[in-house]
């Protein structure tokens, strides 16, 4: 998919005596158990790629998606955050030019699903296949 958007990466770091427990957070959760956790085996692999215009006022970009579905899969729905409201009213903005299943060109909705009227895009972007995919059976690149 071709995209209009910029991502910024934050870490943080924190620091503890080498024999001192892990400290639950407020929800009472373990943050090093879930450090520990092997990644889910069958996640989606996603492969992104920008070029930032040189003004720095636009990001161009692509975004190839690989999965295997666990049941049938006859249309995908991906998130276009940068056009929510908050991020909308700050200048964010990402629209989806075209949309690719296996080499294919394929039909896409772009849906408001919350964004504000003056925004671009919305926030759903629903990609009804033109052939399904089968549950188990590795997904083409889209």
């Amino acid at each position: 998919m071709a995209l209009a958007c910029a991502a910024v990466l934050v870490s943080g770091c924190t620091s503890a005596t080498p024999d001192a427990q892990p400290e639950p957070d407020r929800a009472g959760i373990d943050r090093a158990e879930i450090d520990a956790a092997e990644p889910w085996p069958d996640r989606p692999v996603v492969d992104l790629r920008f070029e930032v215009a040189p003004d720095l006022g636009s990001v161009a970009g692509r975004e190839v998606v690989e999965f295997t579905p666990d049941l049938d899969t006859c249309e995908l729905v991906f998130r276009s955050w940068p056009n929510k409201p908050a991020t909308s009213r700050a200048g964010s903005s990402l629209t989806v030019s075209e949309v690719q299943v296996d080499g294919r060109d394929e039909a896409f909705l772009d849906i408001r699903a919350g964004a504000p009227e003056d925004a671009p895009a919305g926030t759903l972007v629903e990609v009804p296949l033109t052939d399904c995919l089968s549950a188990g059976r590795p997904s083409p690149p889209s």
